[in-house]
């Protein structure tokens, strides 16, 4: 078994709606997971108590009210009653396909840092659980979703060792994290391609206020939190992952390699410029351009 740990926001509007399909997701896997619910926000703990899981209050923030990723895994994997813990946010939604896929990661890398990449889309409404619920949001996520940023990280209690006292949500601490793992000596295998994950777009907010996603992340404390890591030198992504998880059997992932990142970001920005010319030359190519686009993210 493994134990997910999380913090969510509190439970009311459409927060609460998309961390409650969240975590019914988490709940409807099989085998079944220990889940740990850090944090004091409103409804954690009430929500805790209706869905038999268990409550972890008392996390630090820092001065803006923001929890500390350290005190998160700290108190995360003290509290988990398994050996392998996988930290996730709670706005992450995971099909049946994600715990197999785990599995046959951490059989061909033991002790590997398990990672993958999630799929955005808007999820408004509380989903129902029962029945075929999967095949319906898939596939409204492969005309919508575009693939994006890692949300979860599987990994053996301990991994990291002491972590700077990071800003949840704001830059660079998953790439600190990828980069610290790979510092000291463990794999990384990304099973984006065997797991498909859905993240439920929502608004972000700093201080109760609403921003852009880009001020969110890259604000005083984002800023602090790259210094915090030690710079840009201490920063890596799911591109250096050592594997990817293709059909069940761990290949080496090529793009860890820069010339062939670098080949690959010339190809896209080439196909990118051709597309932008013909779709302001014609522009009812743009559905084709805009459907492109999604299928090379």
């Amino acid at each position: 078994m493994i134990s997910f740990y999380t913090i969510p926001k509190g439970f009311s509007g459409h927060i609460g709606v998309i961390q409650r399909n969240a975590i019914r997701s988490w709940l409807a896997l099989r085998p079944k997971i220990e889940i740990l619910l850090l944090g004091d926000d409103p409804g954690t703990a009430e929500f805790a108590a209706a869905n038999g899981l268990t409550h972890l209050p008392g996390i630090d923030r820092n001065e803006f009210g923001t929890p500390l990723l350290s005190s998160v895994i700290e108190k995360g994997e003290a509290a988990a009653s398994n050996p392998i813990v996988c930290w996730i946010n709670a706005d992450i939604i995971l099909m049946s396909d994600f715990l197999p896929a785990v599995r046959l990661a951490l059989e061909s890398a033991p002790g590997s840092l398990v990672i993958g990449r999630r799929r955005n889309l808007r999820v408004d409404e509380e989903l129902d659980f029962a029945g075929d619920w999967e095949s319906p949001l898939l596939g409204r996520a492969r005309k919508e979703g575009e693939l994006s940023g890692v949300d979860f990280m599987v990994h053996p209690r301990g991994l990291w060792g002491s972590i700077p006292p990071f800003a949840l949500g704001r830059s660079s601490h998953e790439k600190w994290l990828i980069w610290r793992s790979h510092d000291r000596g463990v794999s990384i295998v990304d099973i984006t391609q065997c797991a498909r994950v859905i993240h439920q777009d929502h608004h972000y907010q700093s201080q109760g206020v609403a921003v852009p996603v880009r001020q969110f992340r890259s604000g005083a404390e984002g800023t602090r939190n790259l210094e915090l890591g030690g710079g840009p030198g201490h920063l890596q992504n799911i591109y250096d992952a050592d594997y990817t998880l293709v059909g069940g059997r761990l290949r080496p992932n090529l793009l860890r390699y820069r010339p062939v990142r670098a080949l690959r970001h010339a190809a896209a920005g080439l196909v990118g410029t051709a597309l932008r010319a013909l779709t302001a030359l014609f522009p009812g190519l743009e559905p084709v351009r805009s459907a492109l686009r999604r299928m090379s993210r």
